[in-house]
C-alpha cells in the first residue's frame, strides 16, 4: 500500500468556536520530519468556525497542512467521524478532537519513531492532562499511580507499556487525543460496526488491535478538555453508561473479532449492565434495556439470557412491590416475546 503523506491527522469537530484555534495550532506547531495533513471535518456548525480556519489556514506557517471540510448538512457525530478515517490518506492515523489539544510539539515524530522501528505494534498512545476549561479545578495527569483529591474526571493507573486485544476488550484505557495508529482504514475500510456505535473510540481502537500490540509512552503531551460544550463530559452518569452499552450489540453482532476476544467483550458488556441496572431510575431507563436486550442477535442468545438474569437478581433485591416490579414484568413478557421470535 502506498500512502501520499506520512501522518493524517483526523479532527471532527462541531460548534468548538471557543476552542478549535487552540485544537488546530497545536497540531500545527508539531516538529517533524515529514509530512502531515490535517483533516478537519466539521458537522455543519453553527458558528464561526470555518472563518477560524480560513483564517489559520492564510497565515500560519503550516496552514498549507489544514484540509478543511464543512459538511452542507449535519452527518451525525459517528458518521461525521467514519467520514473523517475513510479520507485519511496517511500512513499513519492521529486523532484529535475540535475542543482538545496537544502541548508537545515533538508527540507526532515519537510516536512515529516507535512504530517504525516496531512494526509488530499496530497503535501507540501517550498520557496528557483534564483541562476543566468550565471550572477552577487544576488540570492533572489522566495516567498516575499517585491518585490525586478532588477530581471530577478519574484518574486511571499507569497502563503497562504493552498491552494488547485482550486488555483492551475489558474495557477502554486509550484517550483519543494521545493516540496514533497504523492507517489499516485504506485498504479495509471502516467496520460497518462503527455506523452503528454510540462512541467512536474504543470500538476503533478494538479492531486495530486485532493488527497488532499497543503501547503506552507516559510522556504528556495533550489535554483533554472537560467543558460544557462536551458530547460525553456534560452528560449525567447514567447517560454515560447508555452510550458505553450502545457499543457492544454492533461489536457483538459482528464477525471482526474471534471468539476468545468476543467472550472478553461479552464479560465487560455483563459488566457494564450491572452497573446500569443499579442506576436504574424510572421506566424510560427500563426500557433502555429491554431494548438493548432485543438489539442483540441470534449469536448472542446466551448473553440475552445473562442480561435477563441481571434484571431478575434486580428484583429479587426489592422486597417491596413498588414501581419497579411493575415494570420489571411487563419487561419481562416483552423480552420472552423477543427471544421467541
Amino acid at each position: 500500500m502506498r500512502y501520499s503523506m506520512m501522518i493524517s491527522v483526523c479532527m471532527i469537530t462541531y460548534g468548538h468556536e471557543k476552542y478549535i484555534k487552540e485544537a488546530i495550532e497545536g497540531v500545527l506547531m508539531q516538529d517533524c520530519n515529514f509530512e502531515v495533513e490535517l483533516l478537519i471535518a466539521d458537522d455543519c456548525s453553527p458558528d464561526n468556525t470555518d472563518k477560524i480556519v480560513a483564517d489559520i489556514q492564510q497565515n500560519h506557517m503550516n496552514g498549507s497542512w489544514i484540509n478543511y471540510t464543512k459538511h452542507t448538512e449535519n452527518k451525525g457525530m459517528m458518521p461525521n467521524f467514519v467520514w473523517a478515517l475513510e479520507n485519511c490518506q496517511g500512513k499513519y492515523i492521529a486523532l484529535c478532537e475540535g475542543d482538545d489539544y496537544w502541548t508537545d510539539p515533538l508527540k507526532l515524530q515519537k510516536q512515529v519513531d516507535f512504530l517504525e522501528a516496531n512494526e509488530d505494534y499496530a497503535l501507540v498512545f501517550t498520557n496528557g492532562k483534564i483541562d476543566y476549561s468550565d471550572s477552577n479545578h487544576e488540570k492533572h495527569l489522566i495516567y498516575s499511580d499517585e491518585k490525586e483529591t478532588n477530581t471530577i474526571y478519574s484518574i486511571f493507573d499507569l497502563p503497562k507499556e504493552t498491552t494488547d486485544i485482550f486488555k483492551l476488550a475489558k474495557g477502554n484505557y486509550i484517550h483519543t487525543a494521545g493516540v496514533l495508529f497504523r492507517n489499516w482504514i485504506k485498504d479495509e475500510g471502516v467496520p460497518k460496526y462503527m455506523q452503528e456505535v454510540t462512541i467512536g473510540d474504543w470500538p476503533l481502537h478494538i479492531r486495530t488491535a486485532t493488527k497488532g500490540l499497543i503501547k503506552f509512552i507516559d510522556e504528556d503531551t495533550f489535554c483533554y478538555r472537560v467543558s460544557n460544550s462536551g458530547i460525553y463530559s456534560k452528560k449525567s452518569r447514567i447517560d454515560k453508561i447508555k452510550m458505553s452499552l450502545g457499543q457492544f450489540a454492533p461489536i457483538l453482532n459482528s464477525t471482526y473479532f474471534e471468539d476468545d476476544v468476543r467472550n472478553v467483550i461479552t464479560n465487560y458488556c455483563i459488566k457494564c449492565s450491572e452497573t446500569y441496572i443499579n442506576v436504574c431510575n424510572n421506566e424510560s431507563d427500563y426500557n433502555f434495556f429491554k431494548n438493548l436486550i432485543a438489539s442483540f442477535n441470534s449469536s448472542n442468545d446466551s448473553l440475552k439470557t445473562k442480561l435477563i438474569q441481571i434484571l431478575d437478581n434486580k428484583n429479587k433485591r426489592k422486597q417491596k412491590k413498588n414501581l419497579f416490579q411493575s415494570i420489571y414484568y411487563r419487561l419481562k413478557r416483552k423480552i420472552k416475546n423477543i427471544l421467541n421470535k
